[in-house]
């Protein structure tokens, strides 16, 4: 658990693995537990307990436990944070939240090779393919998320999740911008502060008319859904539109600004005509007071980016075939290295496809069932037989699962880390 055995090195049957939740405990923390359990098969879980914890205060907790991984190349984690009663992969509760997490081991039997993901020729179902509704995922180049291949909308997800490095809610990969940096302000704490938790792009006018739900497209109509933290009534805060044709060489255009109309979680939308351009990127600049600007300094200020394609333009490189069986080492979507879960629908969890030291949920288990101020993507986010969350409290007020992370080697960063 310490990073010790086997830290760092990939998650191999028979290993050490050390599953950590980033939870939000209640009051002192003590009458909250997290219960931890492994399945050696993510499509047949027959859920084996490890153990429990405490938290040992309230607020944001890191609760990590250690296991010997069994045999299977398709495994899965849950934890079950709990108000209170007893430990079970699904005790019941209104304060109750529990989240799987599914991730690839290697020395077992493989799993079916799957298809080479071809982005030039893709599913017109497919999450990752060109035409329907697309996840972000964070682009290491560019150094903001991105959607590969055009669709409806693009969505950040929990990538843009809180601001800078903020108490209880650093950025993932902060700042989140591209070109010349612009770092955020880390002043205040998370959810008491401004921050901007998502941008969701997608096609049509803001009020869901020309153009929605159909693949966005040079010329047509695109709007920017930022989804903000405002600080106390809203008044003193502003959130400034920008769009850029070119996201490898951003010139920054400006569409507008917006306050918030109360304090708290808010959805500030903004609709533009999409210029030429097969890869663009919208920027929203949230600041406390001060004047429009794609990058105003100040301690309380957010800028997120996202880039996302466009068809109709010019068409990008087509992109070499992603063929999970042979990946790049050193790529976040390969084997070998850290890995980031992507949302699976089929499971209905957080899933890493390939095998690699780590995997990562990052913002998709973030917050609790239909909680206020904090409604989980994808909720509940549980395999096989539905185990739905608790929705009483609000959020990083009550009990909630923001993350979990699991990664080879013991809880001391020993064997296999």
């Amino acid at each position: 658990v310490n990073g010790g055995s086997g830290a760092g090195g990939t998650m191999v049957e028979g290993g050490k693995a050390t599953i950590i939740a980033s939870v939000w405990a209640w009051s002192t923390g003590a009458s909250d537990h997290a219960d931890f359990y492994y399945a050696s098969d993510a499509n047949s879980p027959n859920w084996q307990y490890i153990g429990s914890l405490t938290p040992s205060a309230g607020g944001a907790q890191n609760l990590a436990m250690d296991y010997d991984l069994p045999a299977g190349a398709n495994q899965a984690v849950r934890v079950n944070f709990r108000y209170n009663g007893s430990a079970n992969p699904c005790t019941s509760g209104s304060y109750n939240d529990r989240d799987d997490v599914v991730f690839a081991v290697a020395g077992g039997t493989p799993a079916p090779t799957p298809s080479p993901i071809v982005p030039a020729t893709p599913s017109p179902t497919a999450k990752v393919g060109g035409g329907g509704p697309q996840v972000a995922a964070y682009d290491d180049g560019l150094g903001a998320p991105r959607c590969l291949l055009y669709g409806s909308q693009c969505d950040s997800l929990g990538l843009l999740n809180g601001r800078g490095a903020m108490s209880n809610g650093a950025e993932p990969n902060a700042p989140n911008t591209l070109g010349t940096a612009c770092g955020d302000g880390s002043s205040g704490s998370y959810h008491g502060d401004e921050s901007i938790d998502k941008i969701v792009v997608r096609s049509g006018d803001v009020n869901g008319g020309s153009g929605a739900g159909g693949t966005m497209v040079e010329g047509g109509k695109a709007t920017i859904i930022a989804s903000v933290w405002a600080w106390s009534t809203g008044a003193s805060d502003h959130a400034d539109f920008y769009y850029a044709s070119d996201a490898n060489s951003p010139n920054w255009q400006y569409i507008g600004s917006l306050t918030p109309s109360a304090g708290g979680a808010q959805n500030l939308a903004m609709d533009y005509d999409l210029p030429a351009g097969a890869n663009q990127a919208v920027r929203v600049n949230f600041r406390y007071n001060g004047s429009a600007n794609p990058c105003t300094s100040g301690s309380y200020n957010d800028r997120d980016d996202v880039v996302f394609a466009v068809a109709g333009g010019t068409p990008a490189p087509t992109p070499s075939p992603i063929v999970p069986a042979t990946p790049s080492p050193t790529a976040k979507v390969g084997g070998g290295g850290p890995q980031v879960a992507a949302y699976d629908d089929g499971l209905g969890a957080p899933r890493c496809l390939l095998y690699g030291s780590q995997c990562d949920s990052l913002g998709l288990l973030n917050g609790r069932g239909a909680m206020s101020n904090g409604a989980e993507p994808n909720a509940p986010n549980t395999l096989g037989t539905a185990c739905g969350d608790g929705s009483s409290g609000s959020y990083h007020g009550d009990e909630s699962i923001d993350k979990i992370v699991v990664r080879s080697g013991d809880v001391n960063g020993g064997s296999g880390a």
